[in-house]
């Protein structure tokens, strides 16, 4: 019984090690631009998270943004790391933002900030995506244009609001992150 645990437990060691290893190669290869051998060794390395996300920017990277949204997609459930989520979301919302598709974008950048709201790429990216769409959508002239022009700059002036608000309750904290000391 031992020996089958032992065998059990070195089992799962050599595939964890395994996924490691492929994932230190598919960085590797991602730093030198090798976005192909990047993905191969990603999706190598199997469900793991961290290689799921890897595989997305990889594809990303040649412009395969419907695949890497399959990938991220499953990467922004409940039950995943906060942190991987947000980084999901947002880079849903940065192939959403390169596909046009602006107002997918504005709701992957508002998920990304709920989950970080001191996000600041993913706030910058939300309001330039909300910027584009104002001047897209601008020159109809039509009633429902009118409404949601009026919708856009409504939430971008919401946003800006909550930006300051941000930025002051940091400035009035002390710098930010740092917890306020009771002694």
């Amino acid at each position: 019984m031992k020996a089958l645990l032992l065998l059990l437990a070195l089992a799962v060691g050599a595939v964890a090690n395994g996924q490691q290893e492929a994932i230190r190669a598919g960085n590797e290869a991602y730093r030198n631009a090798d976005w192909t051998f990047a993905e191969n060794q990603y999706r190598q390395a199997g469900n793991h998270p961290v290689a799921q996300y890897n595989l997305a920017n990889a594809l990303i990277r040649q412009n395969r943004y419907d695949e890497a949204l399959a990938v991220l997609s499953p990467l922004t459930a409940p039950g995943n790391n906060a942190s991987l989520r947000s980084k999901a979301w947002y880079n849903m919302g940065v192939v959403y933002t390169r596909q046009k598709a602006l107002e997918q974008s504005i709701e992957a950048y508002k998920s990304a900030l709920r989950i970080a709201p001191y996000d600041k790429e993913a706030r910058e990216n939300l309001q330039k995506a909300l910027l584009e769409l104002k001047q897209n959508s601008g020159g109809g002239g039509a009633s429902n244009d009118k409404n949601k022009n009026n919708d856009v700059d409504r939430k971008l002036k919401e946003l800006q609001d909550k930006e300051r608000k941000l930025q002051q309750s940091k400035k009035d904290k002390g710098g930010g992150n740092q917890p306020n000391k009771d002694w």
